[in-house]
């Protein structure tokens, strides 16, 4: 739905810096807007979108949100560096939704069910995995694997009793499906099942939470572009439904039609390539994604020592790295990295963040006092010698709230970096 004059008045009466990123996007597209060698409105269009800023008020209350009102510790948060450009919310067309995912902060964000499809389509891989390897597979240890599976992400009638639709059926293969459904319907329902009808439906105990950047760099939308090098073969008319051949609409279609077959049913490489700009989140941005049970925790069935929810963390680790998520993902985007190494790497870099946090908060207590400011001082700044690394990386991120701490250690002749 478009702005109407109102809204569009009202936006002119806005100062730039305040203007949201995903109004524009939302209220102000025209999918009528095209490219020409006379001007540029589409591109035009998406420029202004992308150097509007979001509100990064965001950032620091979603921080807040994971490690206070969920109480997530750092290790039950999975760090994805996005190694390529990404693309969401594309399938509506691109000029409608901008192809992004962005919140009413002007914040890109991958969905919670974004993130779920991605962990299942990683666990039915596995499950297929298990169920093609070595000579005679083990139906009862896929069938602990399946429950797993079904445990986490929920199941519907559909899922048990069409094997031809259901990728279950699919992963397992139709010559263990039998065997493996009654040794996984006995373990989810606790007995022996006649039918799929008693398995019913049930919704997943794990909760897929949405990802938001952990920190906004300031360029964290970049143009795109993709070529049609063949528009006019790819604009074949449409025949007309429902309409006899001596309706006049039939006989336009047909004289079209053959038109358009005798000059452009072979794509011959006459036409002019038509480059569409559409956006995409930049790489190298950092995605905080969170698993939690809904309810309980609970081991999980294959493995006695792992958790339903830790494996379904995993699923979603290795979904991203090996399947990618959004659009074009065969062409390179939507890949992150999720190794331990870089997990490790990261998370001692937050840590490190938070203390700077604190010491800061620390400081600015101090600065606040009277009679004891340069007791408190001294004392903070002797803890801050011993922290050397921790002294460069707020020099280096924060240098504004650094720079008093910085004078007063000259002033004492403490170094600090």
């Amino acid at each position: 739905m478009l702005a109407s004059k109102h809204v569009c008045e009202f936006w002119r009466h806005i100062p730039e810096k305040e203007r949201s990123r995903s109004l524009w996007f939302d209220r102000f597209a025209d999918p009528g807007l095209r490219d020409t060698k006379h001007g540029t409105p589409r591109r035009d269009f998406f420029e202004t979108g992308r150097t509007l800023r979001p509100q990064h008020q965001r950032s620091a209350t979603w921080h807040r949100v994971l490690r206070l009102d969920l109480r997530a510790d750092w290790e039950d948060i999975l760090f994805a560096k996005l190694e390529s450009r990404l693309v969401l919310n594309s399938a509506g067309g691109v000029m409608e939704n901008a192809g992004l995912s962005l919140d009413r902060f002007g914040y890109p964000y991958v969905a919670g069910s974004v993130a779920k499809g991605c962990a299942r389509r990683m666990a039915i891989q596995e499950l297929l995995e298990r169920a093609t390897e070595g000579a005679s597979p083990n139906p009862a240890e896929l069938a602990r694997f399946l429950a797993d599976v079904a445990l986490v992400f929920g199941w519907g009638k559909e899922d048990w009793d069409n094997p031809k639709q259901s990728d279950f059926a699919y992963a397992v293969g139709e010559d263990l499906w039998p065997s493996v459904f009654t040794a996984t319907a006995s373990l989810l329902v606790g007995k022996m099942p006649t039918s799929a009808e008693d398995l019913g439906h049930c919704a997943g105990s794990v909760s897929f939470l949405p990802a938001y950047p952990w920190q906004l760099p300031a360029r964290d939308l970049e143009l795109d572009v993709v070529t049609c090098h063949h528009p006019a073969y790819h604009a074949e008319p449409v025949k007309p439904s429902g309409v006899l051949h001596s309706d006049p609409r039939w006989q336009a279609w047909k004289h079209a039609h053959e038109e358009w077959a005798r000059k452009w049913s072979q794509a011959p490489d006459t036409e002019e390539p038509v480059p569409v700009i559409f956006p995409a989140v930049a790489s190298g941005i950092v995605f905080a994604f969170l698993v939690r049970p809904l309810r309980r925790e609970r081991p999980a069935l294959s493995d006695s020592k792992m958790l339903l929810h830790n494996l379904a963390r995993a699923w979603l680790a290795d979904g991203l790295a090996t399947f990618g998520i959004g659009a074009k993902t065969a062409a390179g985007y939507g890949w992150f990295d999720t190794s331990k190494e870089f997990q490790d790497a990261f998370v001692s870099q937050v840590r490190l963040d938070e203390e700077i946090e604190n010491y800061a908060d620390r400081w600015k207590r101090a600065e606040r006092l009277e009679k004891l400011a340069a007791e408190s001082k001294d004392e903070l700044l002797l803890e801050l010698a011993e922290r050397k690394e921790l002294c460069r990386r707020w020099h280096e991120k924060r240098p504004k709230s650094f720079k008093p701490v910085l004078d007063y250690s000259k002033q004492q002749e403490i170094p600090l970096l």
